[in-house]
């Protein structure tokens, strides 16, 4: 099962992590919001500028995120 999700973005690293509830958190230094229901709708936000966390949402290069989970690093849960 996927637990997380990253990408390497020049700013700082962007995480995608589920939550026990099956929500999933958007990290961005430090900060973090969570209330999106998937992962791809946590993408929308974050490509968009909708996130609530004010270090990413004022940010000009927030397009360079990719669209798609597949561009994103998976991690897996440990066995």
């Amino acid at each position: 099962m996927i637990i997380s999700y990253s990408f390497n973005h020049r700013a700082g690293t962007v995480q995608l992590r589920r939550r026990d509830n099956g929500t999933w958190l958007i990290v961005f230094q430090g900060e973090y919001r969570a209330h999106w229901p998937t992962p791809d709708a946590a993408v929308r936000c974050i490509r968009s500028g909708q996130t609530g966390l004010k270090s990413w949402d004022e940010r000009a290069d927030k397009q360079d995120v990719p669209d798609s989970l597949v561009d994103w690093y998976p991690v897996h849960a440990r066995r």
